[in-house]
């Protein structure tokens, strides 16, 4: 959840503090007034795009500052990866823009990179706009919105598999054919190759284990000596470390009787004492050990030119190396028996091509139910918003796969029918706009429990509609509220009056430069703002006592 958001010489803000609460938060103002600059804030603080041009003229640089209570949110370990937390109920999320368009982003102080940025937002800020809508009425996104709503994760991750592996045997066949129309060029350089990596007998991580080794001998003189000092320092009779610690245990133990509080730092004395011992006891064990020898020096540095030779002729490390010694083996096996190569390829992407149609079909299955369940849902969420004759189905195909790999994809689309007698039609061919924003708004009712969000945000969802669909739109969104944290930009004064806070964003002129602020209203405000909405600049007596209705107060006095 948004808990603060403060705003220091972006565009038009010289200085702002925007504090929204659960439930529905909404904004509003004039034309022009601003309300676009809190939604590019929040953009712009989960990695959005920016340039010096967001910075406020004069000003040297433009920061944005969100708190955030993140308490809720199930595995926010995982998503924080190593990044500190101390108090998920209060994370501070912070970027700043320079003049120059340099930009800068911190996590409870801590650098961020700009794609952490966008993962958090992408996981737990979900940001719509009225562009959203025109995303749903698209229908290659239908398929991505229908896997988010089945919770059929293994059976893509299933599907994913199998095809990543039947590509790898196609692949291989590929490779096997053309190695045959290559033979003659290429048979004497692979076996020259494939000889000398044998003979290098390469083992993953050597070179990385002689170096470490190579330095140890070449330097084993000077290491003896600071290994001998070191355990001096800890175990000289007089002066050393032991000496000094076996002092201070032994007064302590003296003064425990008189003072029990003393009893946790002679513990600790004497495990420090115990842990110099071992650490002198072995320097001097390690020193003793370790000896110049020059025969395996030169037979390591001989070893680590083969290596390096081998590095440089074949590119990357000896993983690549190795992989491509494995690679060439392959090759002169399957051009000396091309018919059995070729047999046993074919018979392993058959086996490959059955287990993938074996996934393929398991994932349709999956998606057909989930179809079946969404249609289901998002009936009883148009039932709710009083559209009982609606009626939403998803056409789903993709089976039976054609006899190439690839063919057949699936595919997904809306279809829907407003109003009783119609037929199902595609989404974009019938929805109007205040049919596409019930749409959105049912799917994100559905998805909501799924998904991770703390904060949804909606920027003039509500474009072109009025009337009933308003009322329709407003009541999504309050319900909507009651289980995440919904912000809301809007006009419409139905979305407004069922709000938890209402914010007014207001711009002014001064000395000839612009200001804006976000003011929090009390309830004469927002029957002032209210009827604005309702009458624009003329507000009068009766667009008052509409506000008051709407907010559900009494009328005012006479």
């Amino acid at each position: 959840m948004l808990l603060e958001l403060r705003l220091e010489s972006l565009a038009t803000v010289e200085s702002l503090t925007w504090e929204p609460g659960p439930g529905l938060n909404v904004v509003s103002g004039e034309t022009g007034a601003g309300k676009s600059v809190l939604v590019g804030a929040v953009a712009l603080l989960f990695g959005g795009r920016a340039g010096a041009e967001v910075v406020r003229t004069g000003a040297a640089a433009a920061r944005v500052e969100g708190r955030f209570d993140w308490s809720t949110v199930k595995d926010l370990a995982s998503l924080l990866g190593d990044l500190p937390l101390d108090d998920p109920s209060d994370v501070v999320l912070r970027r700043e823009i320079s003049a120059d368009g340099r930009s800068r982003s911190h996590l409870n102080g801590r650098a961020l990179s700009l794609g952490q940025a966008r993962e958090f937002g992408r996981r737990l800020f979900d940001m719509h706009s009225q562009h959203e809508h025109q995303g749903l009425l698209r229908p290659e996104t239908h398929l991505e919105l229908l896997d988010r709503s089945g919770g059929h994760h293994s059976e893509l991750l299933a599907e994913a598999t199998e095809a990543a592996a039947l590509e790898r045997v196609r692949e291989s066949l590929r490779r096997f054919e053309e190695g045959l129309r290559d033979e003659a060029s290429r048979r004497d350089l692979w076996a020259y190759q494939l000889k000398e990596l044998t003979d290098a007998a390469l083992t993953s991580g050597e070179d990385l284990e002689l170096e470490r080794e190579r330095l140890r001998l070449a330097h084993a003189e000077r290491l003896v000596e600071a290994m001998d000092e070191a355990a001096g320092h800890l175990d000289d009779d007089e002066t050393g470390a032991l000496t000094r610690l076996g002092a201070a245990r032994r007064a302590l133990t003296r003064a425990v009787p008189w003072d029990e509080t003393l009893l946790p730092l002679l513990e600790m004395v004497d495990e420090a004492e115990a842990r110099a011992g071992e650490a002198a006891r072995e320097l001097a064990s390690r020193a003793a050990s370790l000896e110049a020898d020059p025969a395996r020096l030169a037979e390591i540095e001989d070893r680590l030119q083969t290596l390096i030779r081998i590095r440089k002729r074949y590119g990357g490390g000896l993983d690549e190396a190795i992989a491509l010694r494995e690679d060439l083996s392959f090759k002169l096996s399957a051009l000396d028996h091309p018919e059995e190569t070729e047999e046993r390829l074919k018979m392993d992407l058959s086996r490959a091509r059955g287990r993938w149609l074996e996934a393929r079909r398991a994932l349709h299955a999956s998606r057909l139910k989930a179809a079946s369940a969404l249609s289901r849902a998002l009936a009883k969420e148009w039932r709710e918003v009083g559209l009982p004759g609606a009626r939403f189905e998803v056409f789903l195909e993709g089976e039976p796969p054609g006899p190439e790999f690839g063919a057949w994809p699936h595919r997904a689309e809306f279809l829907i029918s407003a109003n009783p007698g119609e037929e199902l039609r595609p989404l974009a061919k019938v929805a109007s706009g205040g049919e596409v924003s019930r749409v959105m708004l049912g799917l994100k009712s559905v998805f909501v429990e799924e998904e991770s969000f703390t904060t949804l945000l909606f920027d003039e969802v509500d474009a072109g509609i009025g009337g009933r669909v308003a009322e329709v739109v407003a009541e999504k969104l309050r319900k909507l509220s009651r289980r995440r944290q919904v912000l809301c930009i809007t006009h419409l004064p139905a979305i407004a009056a069922r709000a938890d806070r209402h914010f007014s964003v207001e711009k002014s002129v001064k000395a000839g430069r612009t200001y804006t602020r976000v003011v929090p209203l009390g309830p004469e405000g927002r029957i002032e703002e209210l009827g604005r909405m309702l009458a624009g600049s003329r507000i009068t007596e009766a667009t008052r006592a509409q506000a008051r209705e709407l907010l559900g107060l009494p009328e005012a006095p006479g």
